[in-house]
């Protein structure tokens, strides 16, 4: 029987206010009779257990991660989903088609128990199956183990269940409750008044995921409301908040929910061809890319990087390598530094350059732990370095133009703001008439690009050449 929400949930913040241990004195009940309570507000333990599947239309929202003052920083995007979660046999199916911009991006993703793989775009004209990474592998056991549905039962079986002194979200007193699922250390808030469990926060490696692996072991918080009742008098959420690092990160809205819908075996199949694959190919960080296949060497001076790395490359500025941004993490980052080891024996990485105020620097880690070559980092870029980091002074902040000395060479270091980016800098090379701009050549930023390029030239300082996070070095458009 579908479930539908009878009008829409406005988007709030999230206000946590952690109190003393008073709360818990106030509330004495022990975390079983919590837990039972919980479970009989969502329907009762036989109508919970009954789950074998869900089936959920979504619209997701992704948010981007931002530590800026303002308020949403950044353009959102959309999917729409269709999951299929089939309980009983640890399978997950998503349909997703991307809304807005980037549609036409439609692909079905499918987890059977630790293998995943994808129905997709193979080429321009055609689709097929791929492997999948095992990201989602990672993602199917986050969403099942966190499911409040679930996780009730799971923690009431728990002979080492522990607890916390209550809290207060929003005025209102919760419990705490604390323990180990699936290996995710978590701790579930239970709100005192109703026995509803409002959030689940949760310890989780993503060093992996692509877009995540900056922050690699990181908290993940799961906030659940819009209750409503389906079938079988069961409870849940139908809306689902997921914060990361302390941020918004997605919210999924469900549109229609049917619990034990049907979910045939083959709506999970993966052939034996696929799982060997899988297994060949995609058990590890999507960033952990063959450099020395991929990667090459254009002018001499000028290193690419394969884009699954998370940087550009590097240029050799002054006798030393100089590496734009600073890739997804610090492994791929210490790739990017055997291969240019190999390429060249006597050229040491020099120094690296963050000049995105984005998510995409989880190789400031290398940087801090090798102090012998600086980091640069963007104005916009440093709130999110030294989360990454852990660190205040990970590297050199720039918040005036000027020039820093590279080995036997020196850059002009620019930050500058511009439409949808504040707080990025520009890097200029003399020697090699090249300047860089993490978005260079787009549209929205054509007026900064050519001010920037034409004080340059004022100064007697040609610009030849352009780059971007996206390509290294290109010839200046229309002169430019």
């Amino acid at each position: 029987m579908p479930l539908r929400p009878l009008h829409s949930i406005a988007c709030s913040a999230f206000v946590l206010l952690l109190s003393a241990g008073a709360a818990a004195a106030q509330h004495p009940a022990p975390v079983a009779a919590l837990l039972d309570r919980s479970i009989d507000r969502l329907g009762g333990d036989s109508a919970l257990r009954s789950i074998r599947s869900l089936r959920l239309e979504m619209i997701t929202q992704w948010i981007p991660t931002s530590f800026a003052t303002r308020p949403f920083a950044g353009q959102p995007s959309y999917e729409r989903n269709v999951e299929l979660r089939s309980y009983a046999n640890d399978a997950w199916r998503n349909s997703r088609t991307v809304l807005g911009v980037g549609a036409g991006f439609n692909v079905v993703d499918v987890v059977r128990d630790s293998i995943a793989a994808r129905f997709g775009p193979t080429s321009p004209n055609a689709s097929g199956w791929s492997p999948l990474n095992i990201t989602y592998v990672e993602e199917r056991r986050e969403l099942f183990a966190l499911a409040p549905e679930r996780l009730v039962l799971t923690l009431r079986a728990l002979p080492t269940l522990g607890a916390l002194a209550d809290t207060l979200l929003d005025g209102e007193p919760h419990a705490r409750l604390t323990a180990t699922v699936e290996g995710l250390p978590l701790t579930l808030f239970v709100r005192r008044r109703d026995a509803l469990p409002v959030m689940v926060r949760a310890t989780v490696d993503a060093s992996a995921d692509f877009g995540l692996a900056p922050w690699g072991r990181h908290e993940v918080e799961y906030w659940h409301s819009a209750w409503q009742r389906g079938a079988g008098g069961v409870l849940l959420p139908m809306q689902r908040d997921v914060r990361r690092v302390g941020q918004p990160y997605k919210r999924m809205t469900v549109l229609a929910l049917d619990i034990n819908a049907a979910a045939p075996a083959d709506s999970f199949a993966i052939s034996d061809s696929l799982t060997t694959a899988y297994l060949a190919s995609e058990r590890r960080p999507m960033w952990k890319a063959d450099v020395a296949s991929v990667g090459r060497v254009v002018q001499e001076q000028f290193a690419l990087t394969p884009p699954m790395l998370g940087s550009p490359g590097a240029v050799q500025i002054g006798g030393t390598w100089v590496i734009f941004e600073t890739a997804q993490h610090e492994g791929a980052l210490e790739l990017m530094r055997e291969w240019l080891a190999a390429l060249t024996p006597s050229v040491p990485i020099g120094a690296g350059i963050a000049t995105m105020p984005a998510t995409a620097n989880g190789g400031a880690r290398w940087f801090a732990n090798n102090r012998s070559a600086r980091l640069f980092i963007a104005p916009g870029a440093a709130p999110y370095v030294q989360r990454i980091t852990g660190q205040a002074s990970a590297g050199t902040v720039v918040r005036t133009a000027g020039w820093e000395r590279i080995g036997s060479d020196s850059l002009w270091l620019e930050p500058f703001d511009a439409p949808n980016i504040a707080g990025a800098m520009a890097v200029y090379s003399p020697s090699l008439r090249w300047l860089y701009l993490p978005t260079a050549n787009a549209p929205a930023q054509d007026a900064e690009q050519a001010a920037l390029i034409a004080r340059l030239r004022a100064r007697g300082l040609p610009v030849e050449f352009i780059g971007s996070a996206r390509r290294l070095v290109s010839p200046i458009q229309g002169g430019r």
